[in-house]
């Protein structure tokens, strides 16, 4: 390109930013007085925001489970059974296991108490079996408590057979008070593993009857109890003895 050229084009481009300064400098200060305003555009934002980058996951979610749960089923106490083996009928009684048999109208025995307790006992002798009228025996009662408490207002009453009579009462201890036959030995405290021993010396009537039997029995009272004393016997001698049989034996 020649020299001449270039020059040309230099000159036609300062000739251009020469017409476009004057039209600025005529244009804009005749649009401002006459009452032009210049606005300013807002930028038009997108309604969005960045989203964050990817996130490393392990892997999608398990699917959950939301099918609705099946209805409940609520044995009744004490009627489960086993697997192949048929309910018990309604109002059935429940079975007992074996080796406990039931009896009939039985009652269930009493817890022992644990408490400490008195337990008296009693055993009563005559002193000879046979008498005669007139002769007099001794009857004795061993009163012993088997318990572990002491048993308080202890008392022996006996009441004499017919045909006797009451000669004289003795003991270990305790007052004796005697009405109309009936004899109230009053021994008051006997403590546990104790024994009070009691005479008392009877005689047969002189109008007794040859053969005849006298019963004895007295009974012991105490606070929360009593004991009866077993059963003696004394009698009178036979006028004559029975026959052996030997005056039946055929010749």
């Amino acid at each position: 390109m020649s020299r001449q050229h270039q020059a040309d084009r230099r000159s036609s481009g300062l000739a251009l930013a020469a017409v476009l300064l004057l039209v600025s400098l005529t244009i804009v200060p005749t649009a401002l007085a006459s009452g032009w305003l210049l606005q300013t555009i807002p930028t038009r934002t997108p309604p969005y925001t960045v989203p964050p980058g990817p996130t490393n996951t392990a892997g999608p979610p398990s699917a959950t489970n939301t099918s609705p749960p099946g209805p409940t089923v609520t044995p009744p106490v004490g009627t489960a059974t086993l697997p192949g083996s048929s309910p018990p009928p309604p109002n059935a009684s429940p079975s007992r296991p074996a080796g406990t048999p039931v009896t009939p109208g039985a009652t269930v025995p009493a817890r022992p108490s644990l408490e400490p307790t008195a337990a008296l006992a009693c055993s009563a002798a005559i002193g000879r079996a046979d008498v005669l009228p007139g002769e007099g025996v001794e009857y004795a009662l061993l009163i012993t408590n088997r318990g572990s408490a002491a048993a308080a207002s202890v008392i022996l009453w006996y009441v004499t057979a017919p045909g006797t009579e009451l000669v004289r009462v003795s003991a270990t201890q305790g007052a004796v008070d005697v009405q109309a036959g009936q004899v109230t030995l009053r021994l008051g405290f006997v403590e546990s593993a104790q024994s009070v021993l009691a005479i008392l010396d009877l005689r047969a009537h002189a109008s007794a009857m040859p053969g005849q039997v006298f019963l004895q029995q007295a009974t012991i009272y105490f606070d929360g109890g009593q004991a009866q004393c077993n059963v003696v016997a004394f009698g009178t001698r036979p006028d004559r003895l029975p026959a052996t049989g030997a005056a039946r034996r055929l010749p």
